[in-house]
This record gives structure tokens, sequence and C-alpha cells, in this order.
């Protein structure tokens, strides 16, 4: 399997002439590879990417069937919406090349997804853009380091790259009080919880090529000493966490 250095932007093709006009066509293979694209991407540029389309269709008796067609569909950009959540940017504008399907001027959205081409036009490329696509394209700059933000029965799993803080997991957990006459319900509920954050590191986070950090608040709950051991990624040969207080993660 490829490690997650080599998931980067792939530049397929790129055509700009002497006057800066032309286009590139890419593909996105992580969630970083939106944000870069959603900064590429400008009011009034052309992006061309495949659709589904829903065509109806009046068959010899009357009846309307409606098929699902894939259609190749080019729009002037007039909005670009980032959803890291979804790992999907939406682009939204009028139809820039009529097809069979589609009518030239009608407004049309465009979801740009990971994995799948999509073709970005300029009149005028400048150097930030190209530099942006260069930065993208370019695997050292991809996450290697994660980070968990957690407090008592809450806990963020995020991801941390060059341009942003991406969250993967949100692991929440019930935690009754600690009462004397309830510490096993308290314990087991914080049992599961770790259980819970553990699962998440080890389901999103590549130890061969991040470092992990966990960033914790100041909290009553902590796991007993022998299950804690049991918890760390030193036993489970892993890297051990390295523990500190909980700062605002902000995307630069």
């Amino acid at each position: 399997t490829s490690s997650s250095h080599d998931l980067k932007m792939k530049l397929l093709k790129k055509f700009i002439d002497k006057d800066g006009h032309g286009h590139v066509v890419l593909r996105a293979e992580e969630t970083e590879d939106l944000w870069h694209a959603y900064h590429i991407i400008a009011i009034g540029d052309t992006v061309t990417a495949s659709s589904i389309r829903k065509i109806q269709k009046e068959s010899a008796t009357g009846s309307i069937d409606t098929d699902r067609v894939k259609v190749s569909v080019s729009i002037t950009v007039a909005k670009v919406d980032f959803d890291p959540a979804s790992e999907t940017m939406r682009l939204s504008g009028p139809v820039a090349v009529e097809n069979k399907f589609i009518k030239m001027g009608a407004f049309h959205t465009l979801d740009v997804e990971l994995n799948k081409n999509f073709t970005v036009e300029k009149a005028e490329w400048d150097p930030i853009a190209l530099d942006r696509i260069a930065t993208a394209c370019e695997p050292a700059h991809h996450a290697d380091a994660a980070a968990i933000v957690m407090s008592e029965g809450l806990a963020h799993l995020c991801l941390l790259t060059q341009g942003m803080t991406i969250v993967k997991s949100k692991i929440e957990t019930a935690i009754p009080r600690k009462r004397k006459s309830a510490i096993s319900g308290h314990e087991k509920a914080l049992h599961r919880f770790f259980d819970a954050v553990m699962q998440a590191i080890l389901r999103h986070v590549d130890f061969t090529v991040m470092a992990c950090r966990s960033s914790s608040r100041p909290s009553p709950a902590r796991p007993s000493p022998s299950r804690s051991r049991a918890l760390t990624p030193s036993t489970m040969s892993r890297p051990r966490f390295r523990t500190r207080r909980a700062s605002p993660l902000t995307n630069s």
C-alpha cells in the first residue's frame, strides 16, 4: 500500500501560452489537495469535471423513464464552496460549453471530489496560482503529524498539514460522575472512551510517516495506570505519545 507521502495532488496536463492563458488538468488525492484547489480556482475561471445528470425519456407506451447519465460539464465559476468534512469542493455557475444534455448558460453545480480529474482554465495564470499547484504536487508539504484535543468524554483527532488542520474523527462518550456508589460505571465509561480514541488513532494515523502528539486539556478523567499502559501506542509497537496542554488549532 502507498504511504501518505505518496498521496499528493496530481498534475496530469499543463498548457499555458506565453500570454498566461491556458489550462491544467488536476486530480486531488487527499483533503488538503481540495484546500489548495479552493485557492487555485477563482471566480470567472472555467472548470470542467464529470457530473451526473438525470435524463427523462418517454417510452413508446407513454411512460416516463429516468436515466442517470455521466457527462462532462464546463462552467464559468460564479461561486466556490469547500467542505473539509465531506471532502468535497462545490462549484456553481453558468454552463460555458453546451452539450446535448445541458444548454449553454444554464446554471449548474459541479462537485470536485477526491480521485476525480478536473480541468481549470484561466484567461491569465498568475505566479501565485502556479506556485500553489507546485506546492500541492510536492509530497514533502503533506501531513506528517497528528494531534488529539481531548477532555473528559470528548476528543478530536486532527491531521496537521502545512496549510490546514483537518478534523478526522470526533469521539464522544457519556461519562457518569465519579461517586462512591457508582465508581464501576465511571471507570467502565472511561475505558470505553479511551478504547474509542485508540481505535480512531489506529484507523486514521499512519505511524510509518507520522509523529503522533496528544494535546489534552487538564481533566480529572484519567485511566487507571494499568489501563493507561494497555492503551499507549508503545505497548502496541507504535511510537509513544507526547502530551501537552491544548492550544487553539487554527488553519494557517
